[in-house]
């Protein structure tokens, strides 16, 4: 059974639209599972814990500094299933830690430790 219903009469363009949503994903299906969870019911806020979480890879020498940039706010919010705010709070949380600096179109790459 079709979502919109076609009644005698009906404009054709309904049916058209109709059948071009035929092939499409449901709205209510699931969205693909984060690869790395952030626990919503948590005490800490989610962009707070995935700054720990880059955190504890630029301490263990994951990044290089100035060379290899953070996964960008499109990558996070891929692995973290989070929205682009959260992941964007997470690099100002590093930022203003004074861990990484972020360079417009280029991305947040970790800063020498003096």
């Amino acid at each position: 059974m079709s979502a919109i219903a076609v009644y005698p009469g009906t404009p054709s363009y309904v049916e058209e639209f109709r059948q071009s949503l035929a092939g499409r994903r449901s709205c209510s299906s699931p969205r693909p599972r984060p690869r790395t969870a952030v626990n919503l019911r948590a005490a800490e806020a989610p962009y707070l814990q995935i700054a720990a979480g880059l955190r504890t890879r630029i301490l263990a020498g994951e990044f290089r500094p100035g060379l290899d940039p953070l996964p960008s706010e499109a990558e996070l919010v891929q692995a973290f299933g989070v929205a682009r705010d959260t992941a964007r709070g997470a690099v100002r949380v590093l930022a203003a830690e004074g861990l990484v600096v972020t360079v417009p179109q280029r991305g947040s790459y970790v800063l020498a430790q003096h």
